[in-house]
């Protein structure tokens, strides 16, 4: 509301930009500030690309020279939303840690975070869920709980109809497909998978949800046989194909 400039420039995601604002909010204060002020203080908090992130305030600073009404009051509430912001996100980092340290921890946690696009949150929550999988009997009750299998709708005159449940633990479906759209950028298996069903016909959703699956029925094995995942490096996309059909 103060500076359109400044607002376009920062992205207030990242600890650079709150750091900044915490203590400089207005474009006179920057230009009072200085190069020399406003590099040596970021560098001094550990923001990376500070060189880069002077320039670029200051550039944006440069060009309001007029101070808005209420420039003074604004700039005191973005100031303390931005220290707010810092202690939320500082708080984020040390939770995130203990999850790591708790699922580093876990009898299964090597083992589930071997998979490709698995974290350690999406670790953490897969093991909240799902425990030890000791209450599954096999792949396919864990794929019926995650709302992974489908339902038939078959009728008298109706043959091989399916459809998508609607009654499933919404937590262990968001874990497989959430991982397998990571997986989709990270795993060449499973991004070759992805492409086979859309080859075959299938839509984008059903394709994912495929691949979920098939995940899932992976992730079993490797918990059952308590052996992490060993990915393959395939010859070519082909033999890719081949091996996951």
């Amino acid at each position: 509301m103060i500076s359109p400039a400044l607002e376009k420039t920062l992205n207030l995601r990242s600890k650079g930009a709150l750091r900044l604002l915490a203590q400089w909010q207005t474009p006179a204060g920057l230009r009072r500030a200085g190069e020399a002020r406003i590099l040596d203080y970021l560098r001094q908090h550990g923001v990376r690309a500070a060189r880069a992130l002077t320039a670029k305030v200051l550039t944006a600073a440069r060009t309001q020279t007029i101070a808005v009404a209420g420039e003074a009051t604004v700039a005191g509430i973005v100031a303390q939303m931005a220290t707010d912001l810092e202690a939320v996100n500082d708080r984020i980092t040390a939770i995130e840690e203990t999850i790591a340290v708790i699922v580093a921890e876990h009898e299964l946690g090597e083992i589930v975070t071997s998979l490709p696009g698995i974290g350690t949150t999406l670790a953490a929550e897969f093991l909240a869920h799902a425990g030890t999988l000791t209450t599954y009997p096999s792949a396919a009750a864990l794929a019926a709980h995650a709302g992974l299998a489908p339902i038939s709708r078959d009728s008298g005159r109706r043959q091989g109809h399916q459809v998508r449940p609607h009654r499933y633990h919404r937590g262990l479906r968001r874990v497989f497909s959430m991982s397998s759209f990571t997986a989709l950028t990270h795993c060449p298996r499973s991004r070759a998978y992805y492409d086979k069903k859309r080859a075959e016909g299938k839509t984008h959703r059903q394709a994912t949800a495929a691949l979920s699956r098939q995940r899932l029925n992976v992730l079993w094995a490797c918990i059952r046989d308590k052996t992490p995942y060993q990915p393959k490096q395939p010859r070519s996309a082909e033999v890719a194909l081949r091996e996951l059909a």
